[in-house]
């Protein structure tokens, strides 16, 4: 049986092999939807990977998002957002975007962070597994050894360095619990 993919806010993009859901109709989506209206036009418990380019901080509210993201994902499901990191001109550049995300901003759905235990802000968990500074951006030799330290340390860089150096984008790696 072939994996189920769904990338939400995919723009133009065809990431991989799943479905396209945008809000802009001249970007030709498989699904017309917007992400700021729930529910979301799937079933429950229906894809296993889940995709989220540059879109999330343009939402309304991310906790009520990340409710929809889990409802309609598989347990054990994958969801990968991409998102620019706090620091970056890129997280300015868009005149829309309304959240900003550090290191940490996923914590608060992780059943075993501190974060989510002390605060409770949802029910819906999803275990950060992994974040990649600048996946998908090619530069010179200083932000080279940047992105390394940065993906090895990534609170040491966030709290040290990254107002010296600040990389442009995060990748958040989850799994739905």
């Amino acid at each position: 049986m072939s994996e189920k993919i769904l990338n939400l806010g995919s723009g133009k993009k065809i990431i991989n092999k799943g479905i396209r859901l945008d809000i802009n109709p001249d970007v030709n989506p498989d699904v017309l939807h917007d992400l700021n209206k729930f529910p979301y036009p799937f079933e429950n418990n229906t894809f296993d990977l889940i995709t989220m380019d540059n879109v999330i901080g343009e939402l309304d509210n991310l906790w009520k998002v990340m409710d929809e993201v889990h409802r309609i994902s598989k347990d054990d499901a994958k969801i990968i957002i991409s998102v620019p990191y706090f620091r970056s001109s890129y997280a300015f550049i868009h005149p829309n975007i309304k959240s900003f995300f550090t290191v940490q901003s996923f914590d608060y759905f992780d059943p075993e962070n501190e974060l989510y235990i002390k605060y409770k802000y949802t029910k819906s968990k999803f275990k950060v597994e992994q974040l990649k500074f600048n996946e998908n951006f090619k530069h010179g030799t200083i932000k080279s050894i940047t992105r390394y330290l940065a993906n090895k340390y990534p609170k040491i860089y966030e709290n040290f360095i990254s107002h010296l150096i600040p990389l442009d984008s995060i990748n958040f790696y989850l799994r739905k619990v």
